[in-house]
């Protein structure tokens, strides 16, 4: 399934000028005479703050719905109720929020390449909406809590609208931040490694890692500074409120539960495609959640090198996740979930090397490749201070794959 288009140029500009007339609109009535004269600039100097120092650049998009949202809550309780402290500073913050994110200069998932005359006809209006109040209150055209209340009535619809637009549109990056949130509670996250700062922003890269708990694509995508594109097994893909989630928010590649795969199966196209769109793929070459305590990594599966091998050129970063066996989800101590207690602050470790593409000669033969990128896997432990695992090497002549 092809992914619908990146936001940045059509959704972005749209949403940035919603942003900015929602501004002009409830500025004047939050600051005026009669109305609160710091919660809304201060809420809207640390809104604005916080959406230009958030540091994940694709789900910084999340806090524009976010924000429009939490102006347009502010807006209606304020033409119920009228505007007090607690009304203009969540406006404020609600509104700093989404222009935050527009106003950052990083390129990835923002604004850099959504520029042009709309934006310039937008701050135009908004600056002319912020300054016709003050102008007619002064010259006597207009009564202040007339033009107040109707300032405000505008600020709830421009806000509600576009905010249920953004919702619409920019679901998922708001969806994983809400899951971020989630996810640092539960987890004290640390990243190592280059590639932590290195990692490509733009183009084809296939990300693959150990397996030990459910979690683990999620501790990924907190490290990997661009949205991803996962694959998944058919026994979860399938479930019923996932399956709506997986197909059309996350696009996620279903991978058909099989014992054993000796043709190409239709997932290993989906993948290749996606790489074809210049999308991050991540994959799990195990296939196979860890089981036991002393083999912290199963013999790798075709599926990664039936990929590379049709893609040879292909940046691979290939990290190592510590910490997730043992986990809530994780068979340590029984299945995933039963008998445990949830996570709590339980440290995570993600070690993130430079994506380098695999050695050509060992994408001849299926064994020789997968065991290379066995041992880059396992190499990646020594990024986070672990001790190295035993080099894997080929299996003996007429062993089979082990179960």
């Amino acid at each position: 399934m092809t992914p619908p288009p990146a936001p940045d140029r059509t959704t972005l500009p749209l949403l940035r000028t919603a942003a900015l007339v929602g501004l002009a609109l409830s500025a004047w009535p939050a600051f005026a005479a009669g109305g609160p004269r710091w919660a809304w600039p201060a809420a809207l100097a640390a809104g604005l703050l916080g959406g230009l120092l958030y540091p994940h650049p694709f789900r910084a998009l999340g806090l524009i719905p976010v924000g429009l949202a939490l102006g347009a809550v502010a807006a209606v309780v304020a033409r119920v109720w009228g505007w007090c402290d607690y009304s203009a500073g969540v406006a404020g913050a609600g509104l700093g929020l989404a222009l935050g994110v527009f106003l950052d200069p990083r390129p990835m998932g923002r604004m850099a390449d959504a520029r042009g005359w709309v934006i310039g006809v937008a701050y135009w209006v908004a600056a002319a909406l912020g300054l016709f109040p003050a102008v007619a209150v002064r010259a006597g055209w207009a009564d202040p809590d007339a033009l107040r209340d109707s300032f405000t009535l505008g600020a709830a619809v421009a806000l509600a609208v576009s905010g249920a637009f953004a919702w619409v549109r920019l679901l998922r990056p708001a969806f994983e931040l809400g899951v971020e949130v989630v996810a640092r509670v539960m987890f004290r996250m640390r990243m190592a490694g280059p590639g932590t700062t290195d990692f490509p922003r733009t183009g084809p890269v296939l990300v693959i890692a150990n397996h030990a708990c459910w979690f683990d694509p999620l501790f990924l995508g907190v490290v990997i500074p661009r949205p991803v594109t996962p694959m998944m097994t058919s026994d979860f893909y399938d479930l019923p409120v996932l399956r709506w989630l997986m197909v059309n928010v996350f696009h996620t590649i279903r991978v058909q539960e099989k014992a054993m795969k000796r043709d190409v199966p239709p997932e290993i196209g989906d993948a290749v495609a996606a790489l074809d769109r210049g999308e991050c793929v991540v994959l799990f070459p195990e296939g196979y959640l860890r089981r036991t305590e002393d083999r912290p990594l199963r013999r790798f599966g075709r599926g990664v090198w039936q990929i590379l091998a049709q893609r040879p050129d292909t940046p691979v970063v290939a990290c190592w996740i510590e910490g997730a066996w043992g986990t809530f989800t994780s068979y340590k101590g029984g299945p995933p979930t039963k008998g445990k207690k949830l996570d709590f602050r339980r440290p995570i470790g993600v070690a993130v090397p430079v994506a380098a593409p695999i050695d050509p000669a060992a994408l001849t033969r299926h064994m020789a490749a997968r065991v290379a990128l066995m041992n880059r896997v396992a190499a990646s432990r020594a990024l986070l201070g672990l001790s190295e695992l035993p080099q894997f090497g080929l299996p003996e002549k007429g062993e089979g794959d082990p179960a």
